[in-house]
């Protein structure tokens, strides 16, 4: 039995301590009937509902660490870190899993996963993936991928006028985040439920 739970974030608290519970009376069931543990699972709408985690008895072991508290986040990204530079997970995989530990998942479009611009060659045929300077420079942001880009930024934030003297805002560099709600809505326009939710937004 697979059960997929979908709960809003302030019963979170209430919904765990229920997945707890549950878990203990399932395996205390099935040690006195003497049944194989693994027909029964449990998966949270967190970001992984397509991944079944019974493909590797690894996998399994980090996911019931996760939302069972008993392995930190700390020893969960070494873990995934390890698999992942083993090739027993893939880049997605490994890339969802970075997001759930960082608190993204799908049912919440300010929060929804993210994946990070890796390429600064665009122009090129052919990518030649030996040369360093193929890929973007990841201790920076977008924004300050090149020297004109962050000058121009930087230009903002120096020369900043406060609209608003009564309710100050302190200078910027960037006007939005890099992800939000508006961006994931419009890139997934042509899906539910995306689309209705645009149509929404936009009143």
């Amino acid at each position: 039995m697979g059960c997929l739970l979908v709960f809003h974030k302030t019963e979170r608290e209430t919904v765990f301590e229920s997945i707890w519970n549950l878990r203990q009376e399932v395996m205390a069931r099935n040690e006195v009937q003497g049944e194989d543990k693994k027909n029964t699972s449990i998966y949270i709408a967190m970001g992984e509902a397509d991944l079944d985690l019974k493909d590797s008895s690894k996998m399994m072991e980090l996911a019931q660490g996760r939302w069972t508290g008993r392995t930190s986040s700390k020893t969960l990204l070494q873990n995934l870190r390890r698999l992942w530079q083993q090739g027993e997970i893939s880049n997605l995989q490994y890339l969802m899993h970075l997001n759930t530990l960082a608190g993204r998942n799908y049912n919440d479009f300010t929060q929804y996963p993210i994946f990070p611009w890796v390429l600064r060659d665009y122009s090129s045929e052919q990518l030649d993936l030996t040369r360093p300077e193929v890929f973007r420079d990841l201790s920076k942001p977008m924004g300050a991928q090149d020297e004109a880009r962050a000058a121009e930024y930087k230009k903002r934030f120096d020369n900043w006028l406060e609209p608003d003297p009564e309710h100050p805002t302190p200078p910027f560099h960037y006007a939005t985040h890099y992800s939000s709600a508006a961006a994931v809505m419009f890139y997934l326009i042509r899906l539910e439920p995306f689309t209705s939710a645009h149509v929404h937004l936009q009143g």
